[in-house]
């Protein structure tokens, strides 16, 4: 599995053995663990790689449709899949914008004020 191929397989787990869909191309941050698309529970799922690795199966000839259900299940939750891993976004965030500091009042905004404050004004500036 050190390719990049997505890798579909048969997660055997006893009552919650299930069709798995591996991309090594999701990095869970941590090396001995990786996330698989769970078809059962129609999610990823953080998985400790030692584990999931031995018990990985390939499709008998009449799962066929079990694959089929998961590769379209798989494409559908990949789409969407924002991993919580230590990865760093492709591109850096946009700052936002800098602030312009505040134009000085113009004649006709001291103008427009309330004269009870432009006497409150008058009073502080004395």
């Amino acid at each position: 599995m050190a390719d990049e191929t997505v890798t579909f397989a048969y997660l055997e787990a006893g009552a919650k053995s299930t069709p798995v869909a591996l991309d090594p191309s999701l990095d869970t941050g941590k090396p001995e663990t990786v996330w698989l698309f769970n078809l059962a529970r129609d999610q990823f799922i953080e998985y400790r790689r030692d584990i999931v690795q031995a018990r990985l199966r390939d499709f008998k000839s009449e799962e066929r449709q079990l694959r089929q259900d998961l590769e379209a299940a798989f494409a559908k939750a990949r789409n969407d899949f924002q991993g919580s891993g230590a990865r760093l976004p492709a591109t850096p965030p946009t700052p936002p914008p800098a602030t312009a500091p505040e134009p000085e009042p113009t004649d006709d905004a001291l103008l427009a004020l309330d004269p009870d404050t432009v006497a409150d004004l008058d009073e502080e500036l004395e």
